[in-house]
């Protein structure tokens, strides 16, 4: 799990924002000034939307993460017909 956790954090380049990755460390403060929800959600709309520098690794780590419940489905339900 700590691997996975760190790969996500080396993935997303976290380093280039000590503020975020650090956060509450350096302080309550989030980087990136004041933020609202419904401007939060419109940002993340457009950048997802518009830049596949946003939206190529989320959906490849929705195609890891349906990869892995996959593999573990398949696991279970072999060891569900081994204990028949």
């Amino acid at each position: 799990m700590a691997g996975c956790w760190l790969l996500h954090l080396a993935l997303d380049g976290m380093w280039a924002t000590p503020g975020v990755l650090l956060w509450p460390a350096l302080g309550w403060r989030m980087p990136g000034g004041d933020m609202g929800w419904a401007d939060f959600v419109a940002y993340m709309v457009r950048s997802l939307s518009g830049d596949p520098k946003q939206y190529v690794p989320e959906i490849v780590g929705i195609g890891i993460v349906l990869g892995l419940y996959w593999a573990m489905q398949r696991e279970r339900g072999a060891r569900m017909r081994r204990s028949d």
